[in-house]
């Protein structure tokens, strides 16, 4: 099972799949690397990135709360 977070802005929506559980329980570091690569690869602005990465953060607290 993955999860995934919707980007909204004016100019896009997108869906993107951010974790399978095992990847949440497993990876902690690397999370960020993996998402600023996601991140950048959509387009996102700097600006854009920093709402992602918090929605991103949130939603695999959320995740793992959900898995234990």
């Amino acid at each position: 099972m993955s999860y995934s977070v919707l980007i909204s802005s004016k100019k896009y929506k997108k869906r993107i799949s951010i974790l399978t559980k095992s990847e949440i329980n497993c990876i902690k570091l690397p999370l960020l690397i993996l998402l600023s690569k996601s991140a950048f690869a959509i387009g996102l602005k700097e600006c854009e990135w920093n709402l992602f990465r918090i929605l991103v953060t949130t939603v695999a607290r959320i995740s793992t709360a959900a898995g234990q």
